[in-house]
């Protein structure tokens, strides 16, 4: 049986670090088309460094996304739920 690596929390690298766009969508959950279509459209505006022909997404860049993209449920606590 192949020993299996344990892949390190985005929180837990260097904030500076450069991803490659596989390894950013990894960490995102989405797949490198998404990263792709986002570049082209600007969507969800997540900043990449283009460095001749490689693309790379800062650690830091992408918890920022991910913090911008951040819901929470709230509702008061003496309304029922229903």
């Amino acid at each position: 049986m192949p020993k299996q690596t344990s892949i390190p929390s985005l929180e837990s690298l260097d904030p500076g670090t450069l991803l490659t766009q596989a390894q950013a969508a990894h960490y995102l959950g989405k797949s490198t088309s998404w990263l792709e279509k986002d570049r082209q459209h600007g969507k969800h505006g997540i900043s990449f460094h283009k460095i001749g022909h490689n693309v790379r997404y800062k650690v830091q860049d992408l918890l920022d996304f991910l913090n911008r993209s951040r819901r929470q449920f709230w509702r008061p606590d003496d309304e029922p739920y229903v």
